[in-house]
């Protein structure tokens, strides 16, 4: 699995310095797609706490890489009191909203809520940035990437699990990400050459009678 994720790396970086000299002189709207390669083992505390973290390549992964399909289809912890089954949800962004000037791209993912996933290869579930907003060569923005991966709120220690990632990305380098992640069959699970591992970010209090996730009444 490493083998193949350093060999896509290493392609993604050459791809990279050959697609900028392809890039559209003004700001553009596109679908950009990634994969998240893994996510680490985090902390969990209190009762209806995890049993499968979102990191288990047994139960959420497909081959080499985190499968959304499954993370967010998939309970973590069934048949709990105040919740019923329990499940991860995600919010993730990064470039331009597609009609708001000067505001970033944002999306919501949960076991209701798919808009903006896709099918990558091996059927995997991953990232889909709809429509956002790309700089042109005669632009001077750049952007970044962003994942953060929670679960809801465990009673007892009134605590979630959050799992994170970031990647600023300059101008030159925004324009090589968009040239490579156009399809959704790239493969890809790196930002420019930085693995899409989320880290363990920490437990941030929550209540736990209360639902989170992307619906409405839902707190996210």
């Amino acid at each position: 699995m490493k083998k193949t994720t350093r060999l896509l790396t290493i392609f993604t970086i050459l791809c990279c310095q050959a697609g900028i000299t392809h890039a559209q002189s003004s700001d553009y709207n596109d679908d950009l797609f990634l994969t998240i390669e893994d996510i680490d083992f985090g902390n969990l505390c209190g009762f209806n706490s995890p049993d499968t973290q979102p990191g288990d390549n047994f139960v959420y992964g497909t081959h080499v890489w985190i499968d959304l399909k499954k993370l967010y289809n998939i309970p973590y912890r069934r048949n709990t009191f105040f919740h019923g089954d329990m499940t991860y949800w995600t919010k993730f962004g990064g470039y331009g909203h597609p009609t708001l000037p000067a505001t970033g791209f944002e999306a919501c993912l949960d076991d209701n809520a798919k808009t903006h996933t896709a099918t990558g290869p091996f059927n995997t579930g991953i990232l889909k940035f709809t429509n956002v907003r790309i700089p042109g060569t005669s632009s001077s923005w750049g952007t970044g990437i962003w994942i953060d991966v929670f679960s809801q709120c465990h009673d007892q220690c009134n605590q979630g699990t959050w799992w994170h990632f970031a990647k600023n990305l300059p101008h030159d380098e925004a324009i090589r990400f968009s040239r490579l992640y156009d399809d959704a069959n790239s493969g890809f699970s790196d930002v420019n050459g930085t693995p899409v591992i989320l880290q363990f970010n920490g437990n941030p209090s929550c209540s736990p009678v209360d639902f989170y996730g992307c619906g409405s009444g839902e707190l996210n």
